[in-house]
This record gives C-alpha cells, structure tokens and sequence, in this order.
C-alpha cells in the first residue's frame, strides 16, 4: 500500500472464488485506489449506513477484509445492528467472501464526512470573499453606509 496526498492507496483486489457480480466488474478506477469516498457512492448506502461509512477511514482493503477505522467521537453511530448491516452491503458490492472489520481508533486521515465538511467551510469562505469583494456590493456599501453580514451570505447547493 502507498499514502499519497493522505489518501492510502491500495491494490485492486484479487479475484475470489465467489462471483462478485456484475456492480464490481464496473467498479470505477478510484476504487482500485482506495478512494472509500467514491466507494461509498458506489454502494449506494443511505441513512444511517451512509452516515456511519462517511465517518470512517480505509485502512485496509485485500481479497478478504475491509478494514475500517471510526474515529471515538462517531462511535454512537456503530452497533452490532448497523455493523451486520454494513457487512451484508460490502459483500453485495465486493464479493461474498470480504469479511468487515471496523476498530474505534483516532483516523489518520479526514474522513469523507470531514472532507465534506471542510469543502463546505471552503464554498462558503469563497463565496463571502465572492461578496466583499465584488464592485456591485461594495457600490451600494458606500452608496448606503451599509455594512455586509457575512452571516448571512450562504452558498447554494
């Protein structure tokens, strides 16, 4: 395996004796990557079982085991139900002999939920620099003695 720009690169995995079916015969390239972003997407995981991927890291990734990491904050999100839950969806998606491991321990990288959450915080920052900056807004600012409520600028979905 090799880290590279904090994301852990892995291998492809071998074949196995079970058919995977025809989902992971397509699977794009990012998955072949490690990309567990992508993956989740993939999977079509919703709700709960989104939430609780998203707040997990790709340790590891062979022919036989996922490898998980949930950090001890988002610990409430994980129980026996979800994790059963989360093996059925790997098998369905990897091949029926990828067995789920998932360890509460501090990630050593950002989770998907904490990538979303930091491009967010990135959009808003941008667009609030967007507003201060544009000549319109600063026109009516002095037009008015106005001031800009940078509360109140949020970006569109």
């Amino acid at each position: 395996a090799d880290v590279k720009e904090g994301r852990l690169s892995i291998p492809a995995p071998l074949a196995t004796r079970n058919d995977p079916g025809p989902a992971a015969a397509q699977r794009p390239e990012a998955e072949a990557d490690g990309d567990w972003r992508q993956i989740i997407e993939s999977m079509g995981l919703s709700g709960l079982m989104k939430e609780l991927a998203g707040h997990c890291v790709l340790k590891q990734r062979d022919e036989n085991r996922l490898h998980l990491v949930l950090s001890p904050a988002q610990e409430h999100l994980f129980n026996s139900t979800q994790k059963e839950r989360m093996q059925d969806a790997v098998r369905k998606h990897f091949g029926g002999d990828v067995r789920l491991v998932i360890t509460v321990e501090e990630p050593e990288a950002e989770t998907p939920a904490q990538q979303r959450d930091r491009e967010q915080r990135e959009r808003l920052a941008a667009a609030r620099e967007s507003m201060e900056n544009d000549p319109n807004v600063k026109e009516m600012i002095d037009a008015f003695d106005a001031t800009l409520d940078k509360d109140s600028v949020q970006i569109q979905s």
